[in-house]
């Protein structure tokens, strides 16, 4: 129920000099926190309503709210201290204090300084537009997503009593909201195309099955993807990456580019841009069919020198380098070997796909200060189909000894990450309970938040535990439409790491 149908009454009281209170708010799960604030709001004032945000508009990550809109205004209308509530069909409490004109809007303290969207400082002056006041409750903290997200995160690290030493959330917190770090990122440009078709069934006259197509929609992939995820917390992101014959997407590339990416494209003669396409059923999500539309051969001589000069003419303005090789042709070993010469940290990820899996190799960025992989890239490596009894360790330390990288992470999926230096490793658990949603892109973005980490030489497990947090939100939509941002990544490291 919306506040329309209360405005006269609310006028009423207001004319008999009553105080109307307001509180606003997700209320996913009543604690004594909740209880207190509302003790508290309804001794200041006469009238006391509570706005409850309806289920679309709650950005808490998957699987939130817990509760419907309707479950939620239920309980909170058995509050004895409650005297009115009602659905917010907005995304914040502008439009219901504009409608109610409270006397006191009522916020917990850690608003008092400002919040990330910035709707609590429009929220404010909303209220004092209309000679109200915002009253900040001093009361003891409690966090709904803290009691819902923490228990199996926390509960699965009991092990490690060293764990909340190691990760302290305010450096989390410093590493992402001011690294101004600037990096430069050489890898494969990609479009991911998803085709989203329903089943038509056998066709009348061949043995094959037809699909019609209902929707269809266009994901940055690869180096652009990483240069955009980049983009939210550097000053400056420089983005080295190949295009073919096709100008129309390059232009598109260019007219989506964000103001502080500076884009050096290098043409690629006879090719065109890296296209994977990926036909889903549209009622299930699930993929169908994988289509790749590319042509990576590797670099000509003359274009590998206008490779290495774009770099050498570029990489005073960044301070470290990241390698995004999908083995489509940019990277080989020889422009790597040039590319150490900048003596700039460098982080690596090499990729594993349908198009390189008798030729991918691990050891072709051999060197790199930092090498981010997923086990099943290692397992191919070694040839090893099965793993058991956590050889994936053993066989982590073994690469790491046996080649000249400095430090590695290895990605488990639902089973966590390892980071392994030569001389010690930690493990950090998965931030989902399985692996469910389009895991196209949780790389890529798992690695720009660990990238920062490193750079800023946090603790390993503050390391592992910024990649998590970004992949966790890349797992929230398909492929790379869910850029990740200082916002949400706070969003989640607040709501997880309840220390």
């Amino acid at each position: 129920m919306n506040i329309n149908p209360f405005i006269n009454k609310i006028k009423f009281l207001k004319k008999n000099k009553k105080k109307i209170g307001l509180c606003h708010g997700v209320f996913d799960v009543i604690h004594i926190g909740h209880i207190s604030h509302f003790e508290y709001a309804k001794k200041k004032c006469d009238f006391l309503i509570v706005s409850v945000t309806t289920d679309k508009f709650v950005n808490k990550g998957k699987d939130r709210p817990i509760f419907s809109i309707k479950e939620r205004t239920n309980l909170l209308k058995k509050i004895k201290d409650i005297d009115l509530v009602i659905s917010s069909n907005f995304e914040s409490a502008l439009q219901n204090i504009s409608l109610i004109k409270p006397d006191f809007y009522f916020k917990d303290k850690e608003y008092q300084n400002g919040d990330l969207t910035g709707n609590i400082v429009k929220e404010k002056k909303k209220v004092e537009q209309f000679g109200g006041k915002i009253v900040f409750t001093k009361l003891k903290k409690y966090s709904s997503s803290n009691i819902v997200n923490s228990l199996n995160f926390n509960n699965e690290n009991k092990k490690n009593k060293n764990f909340h030493v190691k990760i302290k959330k305010d450096i989390l917190l410093k590493t992402v909201l001011n690294s101004n770090l600037k990096p430069l990122i050489i890898g494969e440009g990609i479009i991911d195309h998803y085709v989203f078709t329903s089943g038509l069934g056998k066709s009348g006259k061949e043995s094959i099955l037809t699909v019609s197509k209902e929707d269809d929609r266009k994901y940055f992939g690869g180096s652009i993807a990483i240069a955009k995820n980049f983009s939210s917390f550097s000053k400056e992101v420089g983005l080295i990456f190949d295009y073919g014959d096709d100008k129309k997407t390059l232009n598109f590339v260019k007219q989506n580019n964000e103001k502080n990416i500076n884009l050096l494209p290098l043409k690629k003669t006879g090719c065109q841009f890296n296209r994977k396409i990926k036909l889903l059923d549209s009622a299930t999500k699930n993929k169908i069919l994988g289509i790749y539309d590319l042509k990576d051969r590797p670099l000509s001589k003359s274009e590998e020198t206008k490779l290495f000069n774009l770099v050498k003419k570029n990489i005073r303005r960044y301070d470290f380098i990241v390698i995004s090789d999908y083995d489509h042709g940019l990277i080989n070993k020889n422009l790597f070997n040039k590319l150490k010469e900048f003596k700039k940290p460098i982080i690596a990820t090499s990729q594993l796909n349908a198009s390189n899996v008798a030729y991918h190799d691990l050891l072709k960025l051999n060197g790199s200060d930092l090498l981010i992989i997923n086990s099943n890239e290692l397992k191919s490596f070694y040839k090893r189909k099965y793993i058991k009894n956590n050889n994936i360790v053993k066989m982590s330390k073994y690469f790491l000894k046996n080649s000249r990288y400095k430090n590695m992470i290895v990605t488990i999926g639902k089973d966590g990450s390892y980071f392994f230096s030569r001389k010690e490793f930690y493990h950090f658990p998965a931030m989902v309970k399985n692996e469910e949603g389009d895991k196209i892109g949780s790389g890529d973005t798992f690695l720009v938040c660990a990238a920062l980490g490193f750079i800023k030489k946090l603790h390993p497990l503050g390391i592992l535990c910024l990649g998590s947090v970004s992949a966790k939100i890349n797992l929230l939509s398909f492929a790379n439409d869910n850029n990740i941002t200082k916002k949400n990544i706070l969003d989640v490291i607040n709501s997880t790491i309840n220390w």
